[in-house]
């Protein structure tokens, strides 16, 4: 069984500027494939996904309405869900940071700055939404949920996480970012050029 991490105290920055009064949720980002619009999207279930208050309201009071979600339970969660949201005109967010680095991870680190998966056929290629990089600065400074996270992986998260301390680094100057106007959302194209 695989498992996922959660860094709580990055995802309460990622969602800063954010009103929990805007219908939207976070997530990494998945092109809906078969989709009537090329930027319809959905968030991996792996790394997880996280609605706000309002997303969260209009799912519970449409998700008996079966001409905008599935009743049945023979598809794959993270998918139906992202089409119940946008059926429901819940806005699928941005989760990337200032540099255009994911914060939410569908594998492990590792598998994220030294990609062993060669070749355009591999599955993240298809499906992300963004366009996929691996290399040492494509992982954000802020992460917040890593997938593929087994058992014994979890402590050593939770250690490089709480515990650790590099000797002669400064930290960084922490500045929370700007709130964002509902009139200012602006939720970017997909640039992922492998279909």
């Amino acid at each position: 069984m695989t498992r996922s991490y959660v860094f709580v105290e990055n995802l309460r920055y990622m969602l800063y500027p954010y009103s929990p009064d805007q219908a939207i949720y976070f997530g990494y980002n998945f092109k809906m494939i078969g989709a009537h619009n090329k930027n319809e999207s959905y968030m991996s279930g792996g790394s997880g996904y996280v609605l706000s208050r309002e997303a969260l309201r209009i799912f519970a009071e449409g998700l008996n309405d079966s001409t905008k979600c599935r009743q049945e339970d023979n598809s794959a969660e993270d998918v139906e869900m992202g089409r119940c949201l946008l059926n429901l005109d819940v806005k699928a967010g941005d989760s990337r940071d200032s540099k255009l680095r994911n914060r939410f991870y569908p594998l492990l680190p590792f598998d994220m700055l030294l990609s062993g998966n060669s070749g355009l056929d591999f599955w993240l290629y298809k499906y992300a939404y963004y366009s996929v990089r691996s290399c040492m600065d494509c992982l954000s400074e802020y992460p917040v949920a890593f997938h593929y996270v087994n058992p014994e992986q979890l402590y050593v998260f939770d250690f490089f996480n709480y515990d650790f301390q590099l000797v002669g680094k400064q930290k960084p100057e922490e500045r929370l970012p700007q709130k964002i106007r509902p009139e200012d959302l602006v939720i970017p194209d997909y640039d992922n050029m492998f279909t």
